[in-house]
């Protein structure tokens, strides 16, 4: 699909999700950003959905406040929409499904957002 088709529609950005609540964690080596994502894609297809998303959250504390989500996902509290758009803001091309390359590129605006907040 082209950047910005109809696939981008409703795509969170980081910044939305940094405001959602929790604060993503812009400070892991890629040695870490490759257990938290080998943590994540439990069926070793080399992607992360959803389902494999909240099972990490809920079952590693480490990974909950790496995305800057509460260990416990529900529909309630807001905490499942909080994680649709952290969801949202890795899935680049909007296939449901979160490929390394997603994720190192989600990992790399993190850590430009901080860059430039930092800035005078």
């Amino acid at each position: 699909a082209p950047e910005g088709g109809a696939k981008a529609v409703g795509r969170a950005s980081t910044e939305e999700v940094s405001v959602a609540g929790h604060q993503p964690q812009s400070s892991a080596t890629e040695e870490q950003l490759r257990r938290i994502f080998g943590v994540c894609d439990a069926s070793g297809d080399g992607t992360i959905n959803k389902r494999e998303l909240i099972k990490a959250v809920r079952r590693h504390a480490d990974v909950a406040a790496f995305f800057g989500l509460p260990e416990t996902i529900q529909q309630e509290d807001g905490s499942r929409t909080k994680m649709e758009l952290v969801f949202q803001s890795l899935d680049n091309d909007g296939d449901r499904e979160i490929s390394w390359g997603e994720f190192t590129h989600w990992h790399a605006e993190l850590i430009e957002q901080e860059t430039l907040a930092r800035a005078p």
